[in-house]
């Protein structure tokens, strides 16, 4: 335990969660967008019945097993525990990229995306700004 009382983050293996900073840049294109987004509130909960490709449906189901254990790993201040599991989403992230135009022309299912996006995003916010963050 720390002096805040907090357990520090482990870092005897750190590569494998700093190895995501250049991911998360990569893919962190939409980042500002689900930001303005979420500010002027108009993200809506994810509705599954917009989702047009197969990525979509997978990183959303991704997304609720990894929310849940990212929480349990939270609680218990397992905190590299919970930044691994986020890490786990990178493949399905990937093919979300891959598999969709997350800025579509119609507009329920962009805002379907960003929604997906967001939550994705809020489990990152629970650690950090990443937005901040430079290179």
């Amino acid at each position: 335990m720390s002096a805040t009382g907090l357990k520090p983050l482990n870092h005897s293996k750190p590569g494998r969660i700093l190895n995501l900073w250049p991911w998360l840049q990569t893919r962190g294109q939409y980042h500002p967008q689900v930001r303005t987004e979420r500010k002027r509130g108009q993200l809506e909960a994810v509705d599954t019945q917009l989702f047009e490709h197969e990525s979509e449906g997978a990183l959303f189901e991704e997304f609720k097993s990894v929310e849940q254990k990212v929480s349990d790993a939270m609680e218990k201040q397992s905190f590299d525990r919970a930044l691994v599991e986020i890490a786990s989403l990178r493949d399905a992230v990937d093919r979300f990229f891959d598999g969709v135009m997350v800025m579509a022309e119609d507009t329920g299912v962009r805002r379907n995306r960003l929604a997906l996006l967001s939550k994705i995003a809020a489990l990152f916010g629970k650690f950090a700004d990443f937005s901040k963050l430079s290179t």
